[in-house]
């Protein structure tokens, strides 16, 4: 009977060096795919236990297709961009539950009376696009260190696609906001209280794609990587 053969600590290791070389930059998608590598490659060896390290590796990679691992690296991305819409729209359902609720309406009730009695909504406009660019540039300066090896995690990457989300909502501010506004308060309170909400939705928003969606990447990733991210 042939003896199983397994992967030892050196393989491993060259594995994630064949990733690497394959220009796979983030460390939690390397385990991943070393593990797949390792596993297609033990299959292998069960039905030919005498088929080099190498040869069974490159069989398996050639599974990937002519993109190599391309097209995990971007499919993997589009996930977590998506995963972090639907954490930034959980984010907002939770202002709508007690006692976040109090808050949201406290807040949209004092908007509501500076867009009401406001003369210029330009002031209020320009406010809100310098206290969205000081938000975010203080959550870039102040974005966590997951470790000190500076180890790249895609989850966390795939944050960093809020940047396109805040760059147009400046856009937003800075050139429609203002004319909307304007328009909505000659309508009366009604249309004002409506323009609170939306402001009110967008401030939570840009929080829910940067701080929060941040925070929940640090979260899976110290429970995933205890060993290279605190909790």
């Amino acid at each position: 009977m042939t003896r199983q053969r397994n992967l030892t600590e050196d393989q491993i290791t060259g594995l994630f060096d064949f990733v690497r070389r394959k220009r796979v930059r983030f460390y939690d998608l390397q385990v991943e795919l070393v593990d797949h590598l390792a596993t297609g490659i033990e299959q292998i060896w069960e039905e030919e236990p005498q088929a080099s390290f190498e040869n069974a590796r490159d069989r398996v990679y050639r599974e990937f297709g002519i993109t190599g691992f391309a097209h995990v690296v971007d499919a993997r991305m589009n996930a977590i961009g998506k995963q972090v819409w639907r954490e930034a729209g959980s984010f907002l359902l939770s202002r709508l539950y007690f006692p976040e609720i109090l808050r949201t309406l406290v807040i949209c009730l004092v908007l509501t009376n500076v867009l009401t009695f406001m003369e210029d909504p330009t002031i209020l406009s320009v406010a809100l696009l310098v206290l969205m660019v000081f938000c975010f540039f203080g959550y870039q300066a102040r974005r966590p260190v997951w470790h000190k090896q500076k180890v790249r995690f895609i989850r966390s990457e795939g944050v960093k696609g809020a940047a396109s989300v805040v760059i147009a909502s400046a856009q937003f501010f800075c050139y429609y906001l203002p004319i909307m506004l304007q328009e909505l308060v000659t309508w009366g309170v009604f249309f004002s209280a409506i323009a609170s909400v939306v402001i009110y939705a967008l401030v939570c928003l840009l929080y829910a794609l940067t701080f929060y969606a941040d925070r929940r990447a640090k979260e899976d990733l110290a429970e995933q990587f205890p060993h290279l991210v605190p909790a």
